[in-house]
């Protein structure tokens, strides 16, 4: 076994290393020690390795406390070995949970709208692979195969929109921001011990396109809907009608502030780092039961509270809209709790239609 640096391509002296498993300093594809006839790499870092990764040859990668320990068994005998074994599989009893390489909030652009919607699966998804790549996308690797493990932000995005189209096949008439509610609001909560980061990780929690075909209430919303959301974040007509692709423009009737956006989920941001109040105004519409009546449950961590009008939903029809006042005040006590949260759920014993509410300091005071 030898110690190199980074390992990179055309780096490594073949007469060297080749037949050698190489101890690199750097998380890379694996070219360099591939091309150089190596026998396999050993990398070390400090990147999270909660995701597997496809190498060209034989590799492993460790963190920098064990990277070190091979270092010094290196430097300690002229005739260092390794092995590196087969990959084994394990079942990871903490998933479903948000990976390292995903984004994080809360919104950079509209800081009162939560972001993101939900999790979806996107870490090892065996998926369709071109046969005309090889499987480690790396050339020179003879291994073509039909089906591939691949991780990633992309890879959540096919099975979110199967989801909706899922959903769409039930309800044809369905607007997207209905299908979104639906997926939101039937989310399958997150554990807030497993991800540090909360509702600013995995926002409603994790897609369940199953309970989303019939969740009983929706927050709907059409174009005009954002058209006033739009203006009241303050386009002007250019803007507006580049977003719209319409003679679209402001008016005091087309204007509405983003606390009133129908949206499923609830954010509320301050910069001054001590207190923040706000009403946020909702409607849904019936999709269940015909007559129905949905009862509030409020759930809170200290410094968030939360009063909604009404705290009951009595509906007589199927497509029945009510609408509802959502009341938030959070106060920020400690200087190191910046996000405080919790959630609203209406519940007629049959559906649980389930929204988060986070308030946090945008921006921290002592900027």
């Amino acid at each position: 076994m030898l110690k190199c640096r980074y390992c990179g391509k055309d780096s490594l002296d073949r007469n060297l290393v080749k037949g050698k498993i190489v101890l690199c300093d750097a998380l890379n594809t694996g070219e360099g020690p591939f091309y150089a006839g190596t026998a396999g790499a050993v990398m070390r870092g400090q990147i999270a390795r909660d995701s597997v990764f496809i190498f060209p040859l034989p590799a492993s990668y460790v963190d920098a406390n064990d990277g070190s320990k091979i270092f010094l068994y290196i430097n300690s005998t002229r005739n260092a070995t390794a092995t590196i074994f087969k990959s084994t599989e394990v079942n990871d009893t903490l998933a479903p949970y948000v990976f390292s390489f995903s984004s994080r909030g809360p919104n950079p652009i509209t800081s009162d709208i939560l972001k993101p919607d939900t999790s979806a699966p996107g870490v090892s998804i065996l998926a369709a692979w071109s046969l005309l790549n090889p499987v480690s996308e790396v050339k020179g690797d003879t291994r073509y195969v039909p089906y591939n493990i691949k991780s990633g932000t992309s890879m959540p995005c096919p099975h979110a929109t199967g989801a909706a189209a899922y959903i769409k096949s039930f309800h044809p008439s369905w607007s997207p921001a209905a299908i979104k509610s639906a997926l939101m609001t039937t989310a399958s909560p997150m554990s807030v011990e497993d991800n540090i980061d909360a509702e600013f990780a995995y926002g409603s929690g994790h897609i369940n396109p199953i309970k989303a075909v019939n969740p009983g209430l929706i927050y709907d919303a059409g174009e005009l809907d954002y058209l006033k959301f739009l203006c009241g974040q303050g386009y002007n007509a250019t803007t507006l009608r580049n977003v719209t692709r319409a003679n679209s423009s402001c008016s005091k009737a087309i204007n509405r502030t983003v606390w009133d956006l129908n949206y499923p989920s609830f954010s509320l941001s301050t910069e001054s780092g001590k207190s923040a109040a706000q009403a946020f105004h909702r409607t849904v519409t019936n999709v269940g039961s015909p007559t129905s009546i949905y009862k509030l449950i409020v759930k809170t961590q200290p410094g968030l509270k939360i009063q909604v009008q009404p705290r009951v939903l009595q509906f007589k029809s199927f497509g029945q809209k009510k609408s509802f006042v959502v009341r938030i005040g959070a106060t920020f006590a400690k200087k190191e709790n910046i996000m405080i949260s919790g959630y609203l759920v209406w519940d007629d014993g049959v559906h649980q239609v389930r929204s988060p509410i986070v308030a946090y300091i945008a921006t921290s005071p002592d900027n």
